[in-house]
This record gives structure tokens, C-alpha cells and sequence, in this order.
């Protein structure tokens, strides 16, 4: 990337920060290049592929409403800032693959398998199945 295709994140918030409408600052989207902004809490269960899309359409935390389920891409700027600010101690590293310590993600990988995150150790894998549920942190 260019020096001048940079962006200029001299005013962003500092990674962490909780925003007035209760959503926590966790850096750039890698996709988007704007900035990315976490639900302070996981969903509530693990949930499946259908059912993290579904329910990321209906969060509202405060005046917001336009949450989704992130990225893989997304999903490691979460891991990477996970102890950082306010996102430190919200995310389960428990590390166990079947009780939500993988992150889910919004892409599939052949359209039976998602791609998820441990946030114990950031390890990624694609062997996932759509109808397995998994820890959900929305964006927007």
C-alpha cells in the first residue's frame, strides 16, 4: 500500500475504549479500512452458523443497530487486541473447540464448513461445521 492509500487514524479512539453508545473501539477493519467497533459481550449461548447471522441482525446496543458477524479477517484484529482496554477478560479462551472456545466467523468454506478462531492461542482452522455452534462477537 501506498504512503498516500494510508489511512489516517490520527483521531481514532484508542483500542478498547468504550464508546458512548456502549460498543468497544477494536481497530480497523482490515476489509473496510474504517474503523470497527465490538459488542462489549459475546452472545449470550454458542450458536450456529444461521443462527450468529440471525441473531447479529437483531442486536441493538444502544442507538445501533447494524451489527454482523465478522469476518475472519475481523475476527483476528479481535484476537490480536483481545487484552486491550475494555475487550480485556470478555472473550472465553477456554480453548475447548466445543464450548465456545472458537470465534465464529461470517465466511464459509465450501458451504458446509465456517472458518473459526481459538482465542486461546489464535489458532484458525476451516474444519468447522455450519451446524456446530461457536462463541459470536459481533462488529459493526
Amino acid at each position: 500500500m501506498g504512503e498516500s492509500a494510508k489511512k489516517d487514524t490520527s483521531n481514532a479512539p484508542e483500542i478498547g475504549a468504550v464508546m458512548a453508545d456502549g460498543t468497544i473501539y477494536a481497530g480497523l477493519s482490515p476489509n473496510t479500512g474504517r474503523p470497527m467497533f465490538a459488542a462489549p459481550a459475546d452472545a449470550p449461548l454458542t450458536l450456529n452458523f444461521k443462527a450468529a447471522a440471525k441473531y447479529a441482525k437483531e442486536l441493538h446496543i444502544g442507538d445501533k443497530n447494524d451489527f454482523r458477524v465478522p469476518t475472519p479477517e475481523e475476527l483476528d484484529v479481535l484476537f490480536h487486541n483481545r487484552d486491550r482496554g475494555a475487550l480485556k477478560g470478555t472473550f472465553n479462551t477456554s480453548g475447548n473447540m466445543y464450548t465456545g472456545g472458537m470465534y465464529g466467523t461470517s465466511k464459509d468454506y465450501y458451504h458446509t464448513h465456517i472458518f473459526v478462531q481459538r482465542f486461546l492461542d489464535g489458532q484458525k482452522s476451516a474444519n468447522f461445521l455450519r451446524t456446530q455452534a461457536a462463541s459470536i462477537r459481533c462488529v459493526r
